[in-house]
């Protein structure tokens, strides 16, 4: 995009939003006005177009600094109109944004102000009154079920629009959040990696992602899944657990068995991009390779770790057996369909947790308790000494 046209793109948004402040303003010495409503849809329907054409400066353009300008106009040119606590989270974002080196960044922190800005205008939109919705006749006829062409018709409809549109995905969005974050088996915050998580900004690049995805108005800005979550070390069990907390979020809030099976679909597919396992295996065929980031130091006491998983009495195979220490070494290895599994990278001597993960792809020979696949709640151990160490797990219900 041309510097004449993004500057006329600018030009217009701010356009837009002063003719809304303005409007906003005298209405505000009137708070029975009806048109109070109509001001704050124009400003959370302005605002959203503002996002998405930063979305299409920085996504497709690759214009960081365009985005972040777009931002910073919009910005300056409503907060005057805003809430004192408004003013402040928008003079807030705007130093921090000045601070930062990279453009791509800076956009990124204005965009949670246009958020916090454009849920405030959404909560300045009030339901309409119990006693103002007429209530049905009583010799009013029966609501006919659809026609099968208004039924095919409403399969047309994007995923976005059965799932509720923006207010009720921002609701699935919540709960998700809420539940998944408290939850140790999703491990959220990365054994307290990420404990400063800024939650508005992350809802509405989940909100907007979700859209991207689903055939909505709003187009996501942000890192691919992959760069995004490079270096937590997310596993196939965290992944699942994650997944189980949406599925329930939308349930709840609503979604159709057909909705909630094509959204849990779309998240399957980044599991690739990610979940990161902890190292590269094989086929299986020949016992899979363990990870080396954790290979033991010079001179350090180690063991040659072999054996069996057994289940009731089956063996556990065509999984993948995971050991990590109280300094969060880990060493991962393939367990064969007879249950047998030896670690080919010697571990370190020491104390250390047993769980296990399903193989992306394939069928484990027996399924065994999901305790066992989280690391938290296992209550596997295995003590490894200097030398030869046979360790043979058999599994409780």
């Amino acid at each position: 995009m041309s510097r004449w046209k993004r500057r006329c793109v600018t030009l217009f948004c701010l356009s837009v939003l002063s003719v809304f402040c303005a409007t906003g303003a005298q209405s505000g010495q009137d708070k029975k006005s009806g048109s109070e409503k109509a001001d704050a849809k124009t400003l959370f329907d302005s605002l959203r177009d503002v996002i998405n054409n930063g979305a299409e400066l920085f996504n497709n353009q690759r214009d960081y600094a365009g985005c972040y300008r777009l931002y910073q106009g919009a910005l300056l040119s409503v907060r005057p109109f805003l809430t004192s606590d408004l003013q402040t989270k928008v003079d807030a974002a705007l130093a921090n944004a000045a601070r930062m080196p990279s453009m791509a960044d800076r956009a990124f922190e204005l965009r949670t102000a246009i958020d916090a800005i454009r849920d405030h205008a959404r909560g300045a939109v009030p339901a309409a009154p119990k006693d103002k919705i007429p209530e049905a006749k009583k010799d009013e006829p029966k609501k006919e079920e659809p026609k099968k062409d208004e039924v095919k018709k409403d399969a047309l409809k994007s995923l976005w629009a059965r799932l509720g549109g923006e207010k009720n995905v921002e609701k699935v969005v919540d709960d998700f959040l809420r539940t998944a974050g408290k939850d140790p088996k999703v491990n959220f915050d990365r054994n307290g990696k990420y404990k400063d998580v800024n939650v508005g900004f992350l809802k509405a690049q989940l909100v907007t992602f979700v859209s991207s995805v689903t055939g909505g108005p709003l187009k996501y800005i942000g890192k691919s899944m992959k760069d995004a979550h490079k270096g937590m070390g997310i596993t196939n069990a965290e992944f699942d657990a994650a997944a189980s907390h949406l599925k329930k979020a939308l349930v709840d809030n609503g979604a159709k068995p057909a909705e909630v099976d094509a959204v849990l679909k779309l998240v399957g597919g980044t599991r690739q991009d990610i979940v990161e396992p902890p190292a590269k295996k094989d086929n299986g065929k020949d016992g899979g390779k363990d990870d080396k980031k954790d290979a033991p130091k010079k001179d350090e006491a180690v063991g040659e770790v072999s054996g069996k998983v057994l289940y009731k009495g089956q063996p556990v195979g065509v999984v993948y057996l995971t050991v990590t220490g109280e300094n969060r070494r880990s060493f991962t290895t393939f367990v064969q369909k007879d249950g047998a599994f030896s670690f080919r990278t010697p571990i370190p001597a020491g104390a250390y947790k047993v769980f296990f993960e399903n193989a992306p792809d394939k069928t484990a020979t027996v399924a065994i308790p999901s305790r066992y696949s989280d690391v938290a709640t296992s209550s596997l151990q295995l003590r490894v000494q200097a030398g030869r160490n046979i360790a043979d797990f058999d599994l409780k219900e």
